[in-house]
């Protein structure tokens, strides 16, 4: 008996783009992947995914493993599941042990691996193109592209097995021209976003140019990629489809996660929040743990939880320096149940932290102006969203209406009205 260990749904998609990924065991423990259209609507978009399979496997030839899909009768898709290292997991480990030099080159030459240069070809606008992609692009004479480009080739995406490189998705595949250097700057950009607080990246020209990335050129790659999320995301999350530098869960375009399911953290340093100072993080089932560094010179922390209403609860929020936790200040868009517990019932839900400077500082007792900051501490977050307006809604009801019977509750006992009489009782 075949058992579903696993499955992910992609509810901001479209309808026509909406597939559910599902994780199933055999009962001798052999795990098997199926992609299941969410609607009638879905089929054909599934059904062209062994085209674009057979298409990559030209382009890239031996050196690179498709993963391999088949139809069945029944209108699902089945996958072959593939074990193995992801380039996400080595560059994630160089980062931690040698640092960015080290991950930065090994990124580049898998960048230069996954965009092979004897493969380019002089780039031609097609009505495709402009479909996808926007007919306000205006093409450069001097770009390039490959003859099939494939948005997900995210490192998440790419397996070690052995002596093979796989490649896990490819949903997102296409057979007309599209510019080499924005599918460059995409797979540049979802991967180096999650470690920007690390990076402490101060030349986001300069930064770019590393990889080959024109800065003249990023906000044509950013205009494009808001044009690409804006046909696949239904109208809700066309909204928030548009945020300059808004990068995708670790899974691609419109994945499970969805741009609702995200954990943003900005770290103000004295100019005001902007999103190239902050950090995204995919939240699994929504949920995530963190424990994260915070840049040297940061004033006040901001914690955006995804873009729509919802339930914020933390297993924990605090700030430790040298093992020792910081006191900070708390402050919210939406209602506070209590110090673990938020209910937002509008979208783009915010929660500020902002330092308390302790009495025994120096600078407390001496007076001085100069205000604390979290530079060099360290985020502890666990934390859990749910729900949606409705129901965020219904809790902030439950809670005022909890809070107003505790008031009416104090205000009828005998203790209050005898200090009313002693403390309320108007002077003469």
């Amino acid at each position: 008996m075949n058992t579903l260990r696993f499955a992910k749904f992609s509810p901001e998609r479209r309808e026509k783009y909406r597939l559910v990924t599902e994780i199933w065991e055999d009962a001798c423990g052999n795990p098997m992947v199926r992609k299941v259209p969410a609607g009638s609507e879905a089929c054909e978009h599934l059904a062209s995914l062994p085209e674009k399979q057979a298409l990559l496997e030209r382009l890239y030839g031996p050196a690179v493993c498709i993963n391999r899909c088949a139809l069945c009768e029944d209108g699902t898709l089945a996958i072959e599941y593939v074990d193995g290292t992801s380039m996400e997991q080595t560059l994630d480990e160089l980062f931690r042990t040698k640092g960015f030099e080290a991950a930065a080159e090994a990124f580049l030459a898998q960048l230069n691996w996954m965009i092979p240069e004897e493969k380019l070809e002089k780039f031609v606008p097609s009505e495709d193109f402009a479909f996808w992609f926007g007919e306000d692009v205006a093409a450069h004479p001097g770009w390039m592209s490959l003859p099939v480009s494939n948005l997900d080739m995210i490192p998440a995406n790419l397996i070690r097995r052995g002596s093979e490189q796989v490649m896990l998705d490819y949903e997102w595949t296409f057979a007309f021209p599209v510019p080499a250097d924005y599918l460059r700057y995409r797979i540049v950009f979802y991967y180096f976003f999650r470690h920007a607080a690390k990076l402490s990246v101060t030349d986001r020209a300069a930064f770019y140019k590393r990889f080959g990335i024109r800065s003249r050129e990023l906000p044509i790659w950013q205009k494009m990629e808001e044009n690409f999320q804006k046909r696949i995301l239904n109208a809700v999350e066309e909204k928030t489809a548009g945020k300059e530098d808004q990068a995708l869960p670790d899974g691609g375009p419109g994945s499970a996660q969805g741009s609702a399911h995200r954990l943003q953290i900005y770290w103000n340093q004295g100019e005001g929040w902007g999103e190239e100072d902050s950090c995204l993080y995919d939240m699994p089932e929504r949920e995530i743990q963190l424990r994260i560094e915070i840049p040297e010179g940061t004033a006040a922390l901001r914690i955006d939880p995804g873009d729509v209403p919802c339930i914020c609860e933390f297993s924990e929020l605090s700030i430790e320096e040298n093992g020792q936790k910081r006191g900070f200040e708390l402050a919210a868009n939406g209602i506070m149940a209590d110090d673990r517990c938020f209910l937002f019932i509008e979208s783009d839900p915010n929660i500020y932290i902002t330092p308390v400077q302790a009495a025994g500082d120096a600078a407390a007792q001496e007076g001085a102006g100069s205000p604390a900051d979290f530079g060099g501490m360290t985020l502890c977050i666990g934390l859990r969203t749910w729900g949606n307006r409705a129901e965020a809604a219904r809790a902030a009801a439950e809670r005022i209406n909890a809070l107003r019977n505790r008031i009416e509750r104090i205000e009828s006992s005998r203790a209050y009205r005898l200090y009313r009489m002693i403390k309320g009782k108007p002077k003469d």
